[in-house]
């Protein structure tokens, strides 16, 4: 199930991964599908984009989230509150949100190899990739489909197809967020509790 397990991508996946995902789009699919260039450059955009921070709207509460990884463990804090994953997998012991807002948050903090995951597998699935155009901090944006269920959508810009914004709705919860610079150096804190997490590696 989404709400416990997410798509299994490896850690290490994230840039290597990514990029071999861009070529299997390309080079499994017969014919031209509506979407698949925005969602090619978006794959090839994904191991350059350094963003693991992000404001986050989620149900009535705006959020300054953060991102760190070390090795196979990812940590999500935001609002004195964290999110812990192994790999992709929630870590519902060390996790403080509860289950549907900590979902929404992995979906919603941008992380490079889930984005990288869903995005493929719609395209070989010959699924529908296109949501719409947007306007996003004034840039041009394209509306990438990730998920039916819960909806998650990816704006990307239409020229270089970087991740800039997210949307997620389920039942259980539902937000939208804006992809910002490299977080900062995690608190003591947060090192103490995981030990090895920094700053300079990117989700």
């Amino acid at each position: 199930m989404r709400a416990v397990v997410l798509p299994a991508v490896a850690a290490t996946a994230a840039c290597a991964g990514i990029a071999a995902a861009a070529y299997a789009v390309v080079a499994t699919l017969p014919a031209p599908q509506p979407g698949l260039a925005p969602a090619v450059r978006l794959l090839k955009a994904l191991p350059h984009a350094h963003e693991s921070a992000a404001i986050v709207h989620l149900d009535g509460r705006t959020l300054d989230a953060r991102c760190y990884r070390r090795g196979a463990v990812r940590v999500i804090d935001a609002g004195g509150r964290r999110v812990v994953l192994h790999r992709t997998r929630i870590e519902r012991g060390p996790t403080t949100f509860p289950l549907p807002q900590a979902v929404a948050l992995t979906d919603l903090v941008g992380i490079r190899a889930l984005v990288g995951e869903e995005i493929a597998g719609r395209a070989r699935a010959g699924l529908p990739l296109v949501a719409g155009r947007a306007r996003v901090s004034g840039r041009r944006a394209i509306l990438l489909r990730l998920a039916g269920s819960p909806a998650v959508v990816v704006a990307v810009d239409a020229a270089t197809g970087r991740p800039l914004a997210l949307r997620f709705a389920s039942r259980r919860a539902s937000g939208w967020s804006t992809l910002g610079a490299p977080a900062p150096a995690p608190s003591r804190e947060l090192v103490s509790a995981h030990p090895g997490l920094g700053a300079g590696h990117a989700c």
